[in-house]
């Protein structure tokens, strides 16, 4: 949206024949800046630190061929589709996730299986949570990830 904002910016008359044109342009390349470094730290959060969690812990019992509690974490709409017992999570509000209920292991249902995570884990997927749930890649690849 904001490539198509600044290609809009520096074709109009405007751009080319005042100041204010050209403040307007700064103002969108500044936005589309802004809108770039702040996907990329998204993605990184998740490829860095939620990516390894979920790989590690989570997909060999959660996924499109077992589905274990009928959910998927190979892809995001997976974890945020409402299920049986509602949505894996709820982006923006962890209170609200049974993710994060479940890790925390403060219900009836604990996750995972074992043990319970460490609590660094448990902070990280609360954060990603919390800051919208930001995937990676559309469907999530664990092959040679290793933490």
């Amino acid at each position: 949206m904001a490539a198509k904002l600044f290609a809009q910016a520096t074709s109009s008359a405007l751009v080319r024949s005042s100041k204010v044109g050209m403040s307007t342009l700064l103002g969108l390349l500044t936005l589309l800046f802004a809108f770039n470094a702040r996907g990329a730290q998204r993605s990184s959060f998740f490829d860095d630190k939620v990516k390894p969690i979920l790989c590690e812990r989570c997909v060999m019992c959660h996924n499109d061929t077992l589905k274990n509690g009928e959910v998927s974490f190979l892809h995001r709409h997976g974890l945020i589709a409402p299920g049986p017992h509602g949505a894996a999570i709820v982006p923006g509000k962890p209170g609200e996730s049974i993710l994060i209920h479940v890790i925390r292991q403060d219900g009836d249902v604990t996750m995972p299986p074992g043990g319970r995570l460490p609590v660094q884990d448990i902070g990280i997927l609360t954060e990603w949570v919390r800051r919208g749930a930001p995937w990676g890649d559309k469907s999530l690849s664990c092959v040679n990830r290793r933490r």
